[in-house]
């Protein structure tokens, strides 16, 4: 039996939708051109890249934003998605497109849950506005790791809030951070046996310095941050080298003009060092700055995946300790014979008298000064902004634990005080009991856990705010929150701001 005709007996296609005209399929073809070339690079190479690492077997969906989406090999297809019935560059392979709806307005990269199927999503190669692509083959292998390793290893346990309370405008730790990443290049660039296991221990040595005092949750996400994100990034790198080893599929060459080979899938591998060497020296400016939380968890990106590169020397069989949710810095420990804190303490000494260590941190706090201003700013854009302080309170909705929002992205957190996050960048979403509140991107919401607030900037005057939220019919919307709640009381504050206490049932 057919693909098609298999998915139509089990009834897992919409029963109203007709079959999709023969017409452009809405995303560029070459985007599954590249879907099938990842597939089989990490086939025929799945041992060095990760045993288990089946990317053909993962439903996958190319998005063309507000366009089209192609979805190819799911099992359950949500509704909407209809079979293509014009030409397919996949040598007959059933594809289901939906036209118009997209599960994301902007372009995305990522792994979801679709219909209870953990689903690699990849942005079309047309919609990325001059196309990288050996970055399009690559990042196909990297977040197929993603819906891999949500369904077949161990996740760690850590909390993307806790990226925020990263002391990343300490000058002292940055300028260990700076010669841990340094050691750690000099690791993987290395060629003798000796070399490299003196470079890998004096890693290990500044980041034992540099982690010395810190938060056990703040150490926490760097470990989980650099297992999850850089062991994809580990899979994308192995990748990358074997196709420019191996060689890559004509077809794929013939309509990617402007992939040379092997030139640009080595340069894109070199690029994953290089980068971690700009994260490590505070040069990797993500989001408009070098420093703050996008910058923090981007590190773990090449981070994780240049440990993954020395335990592939160091400890061969590595990959299934780390299945288990092992910490990648704890596997290198082992690997390297479990060196004492006097030796690496020794190490770590003579390094920072040999790099300076007092002058680059002089030069780390001069850099810090700048964007602990603009942090300043981005606080009191929303505590001392233009309009009213609107504070929510959702203390008799949630009167204890977490006030952690269910849609956010970890790269606009912000530490904005004792017990308070700033969440920003894009819009923030919390369900708190009955009651839904959305927070617009800019200049975002603070969540104070202490008081049990939302602290959020409308522009509506005073008054004119007072009048709209007395008058609570359940809902209230502008520009910069929209509020679901059964009820709600409204009162002025001494300050000049507003309370809006959100309740169950009207009292």
């Amino acid at each position: 039996m057919s693909s098609l005709a298999l998915l139509l007996a089990r009834g897992l296609l919409a029963q109203s939708a007709p079959p999709a005209p023969a017409a452009d399929l809405g995303v560029d073809p070459v985007t599954l051109l590249q879907w099938r070339e990842a597939c089989r690079i990490v086939s025929e190479h799945e041992d060095e890249i990760w045993p288990g690492y089946r990317l053909g077997e993962i439903p996958a969906l190319m998005l063309r934003p507000g366009v089209a989406e192609v979805l190819l090999r799911h099992p359950r297809p949500p509704s909407g998605y209809v079979p293509h019935l014009g030409g397919s560059p996949l040598d007959g392979e059933l594809l289901l497109v939906r036209r118009g709806a997209t599960l994301f307005d902007v372009g995305m990269d990522t792994s979801v849950d679709l219909n209870g199927v953990r689903t690699l999503v990849v942005t079309d190669r047309g919609a990325r506005g001059g196309a990288d692509d050996a970055w399009c083959l690559a990042v196909q292998v990297h977040e197929g790791f993603h819906a891999f390793a949500a369904r077949h290893l161990r996740m760690p346990g850590m909390s993307e809030l806790d990226l925020a309370d990263y002391p990343d405008l300490d000058a002292e730790r940055n300028a260990r951070l700076h010669l841990e990443g340094s050691a750690l290049e000099r690791a993987l660039l290395a060629e003798g046996a000796d070399e490299v296991e003196e470079a890998a221990l004096a890693f290990l040595a500044e980041r034992s310095r540099r982690r010395a005092g810190m938060a056990e949750a703040v150490v926490r996400f760097e470990d989980g941050n650099e297992w999850n994100e850089g062991l994809a990034t580990y899979a994308e790198w192995r990748a990358l080298e074997l196709w420019a080893r191996h060689g890559v599929a004509a077809d794929v060459l013939a309509a990617c003009p402007g992939l040379r080979f092997p030139e640009s899938l080595v340069h894109r591998a070199d690029q994953l060092r290089i980068q971690l060497g700009h994260s490590a020296r505070g040069t990797l400016s993500i989001n408009g700055s070098p420093f703050g939380p996008a910058a923090v968890r981007r590190r773990g990106y090449f981070f994780g995946a240049a440990i993954g590169r020395l335990l592939d020397r160091f400890r061969p069989g590595w990959k299934a300790e780390a299945a288990q949710a092992r910490p990648l810095t704890a596997l290198l420990f082992e690997a390297l014979g479990e060196p004492s804190d006097r030796e690496l303490g020794e190490r770590a000494d003579a390094l920072e008298r040999e790099a300076g260590l007092a002058a680059l941190t002089g030069e780390k706090r001069a850099n810090a000064a700048a964007a602990a201003r603009e942090r300043e700013q981005r606080i009191a854009a929303v505590l001392a902004g233009a309009g009213t302080l609107l504070r929510i309170d959702v203390a008799a909705l949630a009167p204890s634990g977490s006030l952690a929002p269910s849609s956010y992205t970890p790269f606009g957190i912000l530490a904005a005080g004792e017990r308070r996050r700033l969440f920003s960048m894009s819009p923030t979403d919390f369900s708190i009991g009955p009651a839904k509140v959305t927070a617009s991107a800019s200049p975002g919401v603070i969540v104070d856990e202490a008081r049990r607030e939302l602290l959020v900037r409308s522009p509506i005057g005073r008054e004119e705010l007072v009048a709209a939220l007395s008058r609570w019919r359940g809902r209230h919307d502008d520009p910069a929150v929209a509020i679901l709640a059964p009820a709600a009381e409204c009162a002025r504050e001494d300050d000049g701001s507003v309370r809006l206490r959100l309740l169950a049932v009207r009292r």
